[in-house]
């Protein structure tokens, strides 16, 4: 049986699936611009045979507590309100099994303000990986060594750490 959900949130949900092809009305409406009729198709995930019960199926919450702060709601699929509990069974309840969670080093500028980039201190990860352990997920922490994100190009060294 296959579902379909929306959680009202920036929260990237990924999990191990692959798509079903989608077969294209018009190849050269790329070209003209002309509508596909791709929007108004479902989105269909098929059965992997390879994904098991110890296969990593995960979402990555780091910015969970700073949504929350920001006033974002969550809702199950009948419009229901969600806590940060019911937010993690619904995850689990639908093939979640890991919660993955960002911790910089010193995310703060000199105002003590965050970065942005979802606040991925080590106080807002403890507060959703104890939400997560209550609801039998299992909690990945990737620890990142700078005060923010960063990409493979551009890694800065935290501002507190010597610079030799």
């Amino acid at each position: 049986m296959k579902k379909s959900f929306f959680l009202k949130s920036t929260l990237g949900l990924f999990l191990l699936g692959s798509l079903s092809s989608v077969a294209f009305a018009d190849d050269a409406s790329y070209q003209t611009g002309a509508d596909t009729g791709v929007s108004k198709l479902p989105a269909m995930v098929s059965k992997v045979d390879s994904v098991t019960d110890q296969t990593i199926k995960g979402v990555d919450l780091t910015s969970y507590q700073a949504e929350i702060a920001a006033g974002v709601k969550f809702y199950d699929f009948n419009g229901g309100l969600l806590d940060g509990n019911g937010l993690m069974e619904l995850l689990k309840n639908n093939g979640v099994n890991y919660v993955n969670l960002k911790v910089a080093v010193n995310p703060f500028d000199a105002n003590g303000n965050t970065y942005g980039q979802g606040q991925p201190t080590l106080q807002n990860a403890i507060k959703t990986a104890v939400l997560a352990q209550n609801a039998g997920l299992k909690v990945n922490f990737t620890l990142l060594f700078s005060d923010a994100y960063t990409s493979d190009d551009v890694q800065k060294a935290p501002k507190n750490w010597p610079s030799d």
